[in-house]
């Protein structure tokens, strides 16, 4: 049995914010209205 490779991208800038890298109206939680932000 092959073993699968897992890729994982994550965006997180110098104050901890993280941000999903595909669509604006990805993640619109916890109160932001874009971009998938969330802290």
């Amino acid at each position: 049995m092959k073993m699968a490779k897992v890729v994982v991208i994550e965006n997180v800038s110098l104050d901890g914010v993280m941000q999903a890298p595909a669509r604006p109206d990805e993640d619109t939680r916890g109160g932001f209205p874009a971009w998938g932000m969330g802290s």
